[in-house]
């Protein structure tokens, strides 16, 4: 259950917790605390909305006489119908995000079943013994995207062991190419795949040949027969046999 709490001052609005347990005597409830994004000292993460809350790693036990009653609480990921309808209804509230107030960090919560890009007996392992995980905000999309699968192997790419390719969109293990590729591109670099590159290259070459401009230019027609130089059939004709069969006058002068 989550509930509000009685603050500190008066001034203060009610605190939002989660009940973990309760004593044996019902006297005390241990409590699982929410913040509200002005109060944690992550400045990325401040927002305006007042129904949205940040889990933390804070718990401890309070007396039951400071419950002062129950509210809702929601990771945004599992509400159903549209955000709006949901903020509007009276003491529900969300969250998509942990602070750890021992670093002074905040961390995304995600749901194991939008865990994707990882093998596939990891992704069964998490959704059978956790809800969620918590992440650095940095790799939640890199997570929750697709099963990133080798073109060649088919086994799982980690993000630090393969590449993608610009063109096609599949990813391969560095090891498995032909030949391996060592080390990844700098940043600001993009790779393509092999066979995309053999793709461009006979795209290229067929625009070539259907482009008379271009066709003139990488591969010279051959010369029309009967002219070479502004010279006659006749003139050719003449002019080669003389090159090739010897006169008279140089066959008499070999012994």
């Amino acid at each position: 259950d989550h509930v509000y709490l009685a603050a500190e001052s008066n001034y203060e609005s009610f605190y939002i917790g989660r009940v973990d347990s309760r004593s044996p005597s019902n006297l005390f409830v241990a409590i699982a605390w929410y913040q509200r994004p002005s109060e944690v000292s992550d400045g990325r993460s401040r927002s305006q909305d007042p129904r949205l809350v940040v889990a933390t790693m804070h718990s401890d036990v309070n007396p039951v006489s400071t419950i002062r009653g129950k509210c809702v609480v929601t990771h945004a990921y599992h509400i159903l119908e549209a955000l709006a309808v949901y903020t509007s209804l009276p003491d529900h509230f969300y969250f998509t995000q942990l602070f750890d107030r021992f670093v002074g960090r905040n961390y995304d919560v995600v749901p194991c079943e939008k865990v994707l890009n990882v093998p596939d007996n990891i992704a069964q392992a998490l959704r059978d013994r956790y809800r969620y995980i918590i992440v650095e905000p940095t790799k939640t999309s890199e997570l929750t995207d697709s099963h990133r699968s080798c073109k060649v192997c088919t086994q799982w790419c980690p993000p630090n062991e393969s590449m993608r390719c610009e063109m096609c969109g599949y990813y391969y293990h560095m090891g498995c190419l032909d030949p391996p590729l060592a080390t990844k591109p700098g940043k600001g670099y993009v790779w393509q795949c092999v066979s995309c590159l053999k793709q461009m290259a006979q795209q290229r070459m067929g625009n070539q040949g259907d482009n008379p401009r271009l066709r003139t230019r990488s591969q010279p027609a051959p010369k029309p027969v009967g002219t070479d130089m502004g010279r006659s059939s006749s003139q050719q004709i003449r002019s080669t046999s003389s090159t090739v069969r010897p006169t008279s006058a140089t066959s008499a002068t070999v012994p």
